[in-house]
């Protein structure tokens, strides 16, 4: 398995498309925009933002995870940097039908027709972080597949799903165990790996 740098960085979903609202996956095959609410939702987490110290905006090339990346780059003129590797899974036979348990069970190693495997595709993913580690101070914007793959990758314990354009840190603490918390009125971690 893949391990990660130990390097701090944030990580954050795109905001939600037609498909997200309507309860249809939509993997790396679907390329689709932004919604209103997604809209709404990109320029909401620019406040969540406004305290850290963002200085690049890695991307999924997929236009739902770039239009959200505009959002938070324009307001500080940050650059971007697009990472092929971390595009959403492909998910083959399941793109565009309703989420059900799908994923869930996708992720567990259940194979869907057409699909990348969940283990060569967090592999995929890591990778992807991985090269956003090399810039300063990322901001990493993706998709509810990468937040499954490092969530999975860090060993963090339970089933997590991450709202649209929360922000999440993602840093080791003192012991070296992986923490994240999202940056919400609240400061609490939502997660913590145990050791």
């Amino acid at each position: 398995m893949t391990s990660l740098s130990e390097k701090p960085f944030l990580f954050m979903r795109h905001g939600d498309t037609a498909h997200n609202e309507d309860g249809l996956i939509a993997g790396g095959g679907t390329d689709i925009p932004l919604s209103f609410a997604g809209t709404a939702q990109s320029m909401r987490s620019q406040v969540l933002l406004r305290k850290k110290d963002v200085r690049t905006v890695c991307h999924s090339p997929l236009i739902r995870a770039v239009q959200t990346a505009e959002r938070i780059a324009s307001k500080q003129n940050i650059p971007m940097v697009a990472i092929p590797d971390l595009t959403d899974c492909h998910y083959g036979v399941a793109e565009g039908q309703p989420y059900h348990d799908h994923l869930l069970r996708w992720s567990y190693g259940e194979p869907i027709k057409g699909a990348e495997h969940f283990s060569v595709f967090s592999e995929r993913a890591i990778r992807g972080v991985e090269q956003a580690l090399t810039y300063p101070n990322p901001l990493v914007v993706a998709h509810g597949s990468i937040f499954l793959a490092l969530i999975h990758t860090l060993r963090f314990e339970g089933s997590f799903t991450l709202p649209p354009c929360v922000p999440v840190e993602f840093y080791p603490d003192a012991k070296g165990v992986w923490r994240a918390t999202p940056l919400l009125q609240s400061e609490t971690a939502i997660m913590d790996l145990l050791a």
